[in-house]
């Protein structure tokens, strides 16, 4: 069997994982926790508010994602873009 070089592949192996590792962005258990909750789309609307904290996009926007988490428990969700259709039912509240 030849020895063979695999050094190319690894470099972009290594290179993707280090992306996906930085799209986790800084609250990388938001998404999980979203989706465990069975919240549709949750990874989704964890990326879309890592943007939204990071852009700045409104002066009044908090650091906390959490805050935002909050609001769409309230059933606020005007921050998220309208492609987002949330529905978080009773049983997901109080979980």
């Amino acid at each position: 069997m030849p020895n063979k070089n695999y050094e190319q592949q690894l470099k972009w192996i290594d290179a993707e994982l280090s992306r996906l590792w930085k799209m986790r962005g800084p609250f990388p258990c938001l998404g999980a926790v979203l989706s465990g909750l069975k919240i549709s789309e949750g990874n989704l609307i964890a990326w879309e508010l890592d943007k939204l904290i990071r852009d700045d996009i409104k002066e009044e926007v908090t650091k906390n994602p959490w805050d935002f988490v909050e609001l769409l428990f309230n059933g606020d969700a005007s921050f998220l873009s309208k492609n987002f259709k949330i529905s978080i039912s009773d049983t997901q509240k109080a979980t």
